[in-house]
Formats: C-alpha cells, sequence, structure tokens
C-alpha cells in the first residue's frame, strides 16, 4: 500500500492583505468518503495519507480542504481535491474451487480438455489481474499441458 505520510498534493492560495491578514491557515473540512485518512499541513498545504489506503475498497476520494487567512474577521476560500487510486498488485489470486477433478478415456485424442481450473484476482487491470497457470507436479511423463494464462 501507500506509505503513511507519503505526500499526496500540495495546496496552494495566495491572499493580497499584508501582515497578519494574510497568513493561510489550511484545513480540511469534509473528507467525504475518506474516513480521515488525510491529513493537511496547516502552514504549507500539503495533503498527506495518515491511514492505510486500498483500491480495492475505494478507489476515490473527495477532500474539501478551505484556505483561512489570519484576520479579525477571516476570510476563506474553498477547494475540493479529489483523489484517485491507482491499483497495485496487493491481492493473490484465489481458486474458485479447492479441488479440481479430471477424467479422460485412455484412448482420447492429443488436446482433450480433461479439467478446466480458475482462479480470480481481485486486482484492477491487466497488468494486476493476470492468473498465470502451471502444472507443478505430477506430470513427469509431460502427457498434460495447459493453457498457462488467462486474462480477466
Amino acid at each position: 500500500g501507500i506509505p503513511l505520510t507519503h505526500t499526496v498534493i500540495t495546496v496552494s492560495a495566495n491572499d493580497l492583505d499584508i501582515g497578519r491578514n494574510s497568513r493561510i491557515v489550511y484545513s480540511i473540512q469534509s473528507q467525504k468518503l475518506a474516513g480521515n485518512h488525510f491529513y493537511i499541513d496547516s502552514v504549507f498545504g500539503t495533503i498527506s495519507v495518515t491511514a492505510e489506503l486500498d483500491r480495492e475498497q475505494t478507489d476515490l476520494y473527495e477532500l474539501i480542504v478551505y484556505a483561512t487567512d489570519s484576520g479579525e474577521i477571516p476570510l476563506s476560500s474553498r477547494a475540493i481535491v479529489t483523489v484517485h487510486l491507482k491499483d497495485q498488485n496487493d491481492n493473490r489470486p484465489i481458486f474458485v474451487q479447492d479441488d479440481y477433478v479430471g477424467v479422460v478415456s485412455e484412448n482420447s485424442a492429443n488436446g482433450t480438455v480433461v479439467a478446466q481450473v480458475n482462479a480470480t484476482d481481485s486486482d484492477v487491470g491487466a497488468q494486476h489481474n493476470t492468473v498465470n497457470y502451471w502444472i507443478l507436479s505430477g506430470n513427469d511423463a509431460s502427457r498434460f499441458e495447459m493453457n498457462v494464462q488467462t486474462v480477466k
């Protein structure tokens, strides 16, 4: 996953006032669908991750960020920061069933399908959810072969 304290983005605002009135304080007022997974540095506007993020659970986070000046009557501006998560290969493939049984006649032609196995991977995108299959044992005479890749 994404390391905690990883910087996602830095927001910036300008205030044309001078002195104390131009000092800006940043805050996150709402973390819609974000569950307090983000922190903003109140001085620099740097938004960072404070909790583990998982693309398979939530792929988009929406933060409502405020820049507020330090005037006697504070004025503020609002921005919406949308964070889209890229997927990582963080889930292993899982077979649909635990055991598979194949039956074949002894006089079957080469290429006869004996069994079909199926596994799924909950990662997103072909580079992360391609499942490769191998026969690891029990095929010493090389009488069986397998289609090694399925993309879902």
